[in-house]
C-alpha cells in the first residue's frame, strides 16, 4: 500500500511541485512570500476552473478544444446584455446566467458528436470557431467594462495580510469557487454512476454499451456538465479583470490541457482524477509564476514546459509499464 502510494503519480507530483519551490526559492526568497503565495493562486484559479471540464471529457475518452470559447462567449454576451439593458443584478444572477449559456452551448457540442458520431476533438475545434466567431458576428467587438456588482465580486477579498512593509496581499474570494467545483467534481466521479460511466465509456465505448450504458445520453450529461463549468469560469475571469474582450480568453488552451496531461489523464484509456489535475494545476503555476519573476523570456517557458509534459508522460508510461510485469 505505502509502495503504491509513493509510486502514485499523486506523490511524484507533490515531490516535483516541492524541490521546484526549493530551487526557485535558493534563487529568489520572495518566492514563498505570502504575496507570492496568493499571487500564484490567484493566478491558478482560471486554469483550474477550466481543468475540470477537460479532465471530464479526457475520462470519458475525448480532448475538448473548445471550452476557452465557450467561457470567452459566455463573458462577452453576458457583459454585453447586461449593459445594454443597463442591468446590474446580483452576482448569483450572473452566475445562473453564464451557467444557463454554457448549458446551452454545450448541448450544441452532445448534438454534433452524437448525431454526426465524430470524434470529440474534431467536434470541439469545429465549434471553438464556430462559438468564436459567433461573437464577433452576432454580438459585437471591443472592450467592455463590466456591470459594478460583478466588479464588487472580483475585488472581493476571502483573506488580507500587511506585511511590515506595508504591502497588503490579497487571497481572491474566487478561490472558493475552485474549492467548491473541485469537491463536487470529485464527488461527481468517484461516488456516482453518472461519473462511473463517464470512466466505462472513455475506456471501452463498446463495452459501456454492451453493459447497457446509455452512450448518446452520458454525452449530453458530460457537455451539459462541462458547458456548465466553462459558464461558471467565464464569469470569473470577467469579474477578475473587470473588463472584458471579444475572444479574449481564445489561445489559453493549452496550459490547461497541459496541466491536465502532467496531473496523469489519458483519453485513450480514459484515466484522470481531480486530484492529480489540480496538481498539474499548481505545477504548472509554479513553473510559469516563478519564471516570470526570474525574468525568464516567455518562449523559454514554453520550452520548459514542453519538457515537462514529455517528461511527466515518459514518466507515466514507465510506471505503468512496471505495474503489469
Amino acid at each position: 500500500m505505502a509502495k503504491r502510494i509513493l509510486k502514485s503519480n499523486e506523490c511524484v507530483l507533490i515531490v516535483l511541485i516541492a524541490v521546484l519551490l526549493v530551487a526557485f526559492y535558493t534563487v529568489n526568497p520572495a518566492v514563498l512570500s505570502l504575496g507570492n503565495v496568493f499571487s500564484m493562486c490567484s493566478s491558478a484559479t482560471l486554469n483550474a476552473i477550466f481543468a475540470l471540464p477537460v479532465l471530464l471529457i479526457f475520462v470519458s475518452g475525448g480532448i475538448d478544444l473548445s471550452f476557452m470559447a465557450i467561457a470567452s462567449f459566455i463573458m462577452f454576451t453576458t457583459t454585453k446584455i447586461l449593459l445594454n439593458n443597463n442591468w446590474n443584478p446580483s452576482i448569483v444572477i450572473v452566475f445562473l446566467i453564464g451557467i444557463g449559456m454554457g448549458i446551452g452551448l454545450g448541448c450544441i457540442n452532445a448534438l454534433f458528436v452524437n448525431a454526426i458520431k465524430l470524434p470529440i476533438f474534431i467536434v470541439t475545434l469545429a465549434t471553438q470557431f464556430l462559438f468564436d466567431g459567433s461573437i464577433l458576428a452576432f454580438v459585437g467587438t471591443g472592450k467592455q467594462v463590466v456591470p459594478g456588482k460583478m466588479a464588487d465580486f472580483g475585488k472581493m477579498a476571502l483573506l488580507q495580510i500587511e506585511s511590515d512593509g506595508g504591502r497588503i496581499s490579497t487571497l481572491r474570494a474566487t478561490v472558493l469557487i475552485v474549492v467548491v467545483l473541485y469537491i463536487l467534481i470529485w464527488l461527481l466521479l468517484w461516488h456516482t454512476r453518472l461519473g462511473r460511466n463517464f470512466y466505462l465509456i472513455g475506456g471501452d465505448m463498446q463495452a459501456a454499451e454492451r453493459a447497457g450504458i446509455n452512450v448518446k445520453k452520458t454525452y449530453v450529461l458530460l457537455f451539459v456538465i462541462v458547458g456548465a463549468i466553462c459558464g461558471i469560469g467565464g464569469i470569473v475571469n470577467a469579474c477578475t479583470l473587470r473588463t472584458v474582450i471579444a475572444g479574449d480568453l481564445i489561445g489559453g488552451e493549452m496550459p490547461v490541457i497541459a496541466a491536465v496531461i502532467i496531473g496523469g489523464a489519458n483519453a485513450e484509456e480514459g484515466k484522470g482524477n481531480v486530484v492529480a489535475t489540480l496538481l498539474g494545476v499548481i505545477l504548472i503555476t509554479v513553473i510559469s509564476n516563478n519564471l516570470t519573476i526570474l525574468k525568464v523570456p516567455s518562449y523559454m517557458q514554453e520550452f520548459i514546459l514542453g519538457i515537462f509534459i514529455i517528461l511527466s508522460t515518459v514518466s507515466q508510461v514507465l510506471r505503468n509499464r512496471q505495474k503489469y510485469r
